[in-house]
């Protein structure tokens, strides 16, 4: 049988990079960031980029953001899990309309990726369908350092190179706790990082918002070159 990478590149003419976040929280969500064509897709997630896998499409024009009265357009999509010739894949199908019945057709797009940890099926997204909005990927980045020494219980996050510092308290949970963890820290706008005054945190990134920990947007997060599974594991 062909794998899905197979099949998509014979059904769709376009092909890119892409990265999605399976998110299993109190609401399911999904994010897709297709950097080569700058466009991301967001259903209430909105950073990671687990796992790593290939948007296949047709015509750029199908990724609508708004109509011809600017009003914001609506996608389905499709997750699913398969698993060929003991391969673990991760796919999503993309349509275009908000009511179900639009996933009954072929869809525009479609995203294939190994899925060796099985995600979809640990976030209890196989054969879970919703709806989302594409828009365009506005994101700059920057080499950045996280840091704490075991004698204080202050976080500090620096990025030399635009020139910005930040930190937080993590007195009674990194209590006693030294590192030193490099990575790239990602923003929208420069100007807003700092008003990123609540910090949430997985083993691949902590993320920074300005209202509380469970908003739908962020000011800034950090994506280590390694992991922070100590950070969890302190928890």
């Amino acid at each position: 049988m062909p794998d899905p990478f197979s099949q998509a590149a014979t059904a769709f003419s376009e092909q890119v990079s892409a990265a999605a976040l399976f998110f299993s929280g109190n609401n399911k969500a999904l994010r897709l960031e297709a950097p080569d064509i700058a466009l991301e897709f967001t259903d209430k997630a909105y950073i990671g980029t687990d796992p790593e896998g290939v948007l296949y499409f047709n015509g750029i024009n199908d990724f609508a953001m708004t109509d011809g009265s600017g009003k914001a357009i609506i996608h389905s999509y499709t997750i699913t899990s398969k698993k060929v010739n003991g391969t673990a894949y991760a796919i999503i199908g993309f349509h275009q309309g908000s009511d179900s019945k639009h996933l009954d057709s072929e869809p525009y797009a479609k995203f294939v990726s190994k899925d060796p940890n099985g995600v979809v099926l640990a976030a209890g997204m196989n054969n879970y369908s919703a709806t989302g909005k594409w828009a365009p990927l506005v994101i700059a980045s920057a080499a950045a350092v996280v840091e704490k020494h075991s004698t204080n219980s202050k976080v500090t996050i620096t990025a030399p190179a635009i020139r910005k510092t930040g930190h937080w308290d993590s007195k009674g949970v990194l209590d006693h706790k030294t590192f030193t963890v490099k990575g790239n820290l990602f923003f929208k706008d420069i100007k807003t990082i700092g008003n990123g005054l609540f910090a949430n945190y997985n083993n691949d990134r902590i993320v920074f918002y300005a209202s509380d920990w469970n908003s739908t947007d962020f000011t800034a997060f950090v994506r280590p070159f390694t992991s922070f599974d100590f950070l969890l594991k302190s928890c």
